[in-house]
């Protein structure tokens, strides 16, 4: 049987509109909040970047970009 990974977004979607408070709280859960200041000043500005209008799927995508991010992001990976 296939196994997979269902991540529930709903708890990250309320922040979308705001990538520094949608990234500063996945680091408080992911690196316990002791991600690089360098690299929260680039994960701010990518997610950023991803265009907002207001809609469910848009803050999605932030969600997702922000957890793509994270997932590749040298203060995630290694442990401390």
């Amino acid at each position: 049987p296939q196994r997979l990974l269902v991540v529930l977004l709903a708890a990250f979607v309320v922040l979308a509109s705001n990538p520094a408070a949608l990234v500063d709280y996945l680091s408080s859960l992911l690196t316990y909040g002791d991600l690089n200041a360098t690299t929260r000043q680039t994960m701010v500005d990518a997610v950023g970047a991803v265009p907002f209008n207001n809609k469910d799927s848009d803050r999605v995508w932030r969600v997702r970009t922000a957890l793509t991010l994270f997932a590749l992001s040298s203060d995630f990976v290694i442990q401390k």
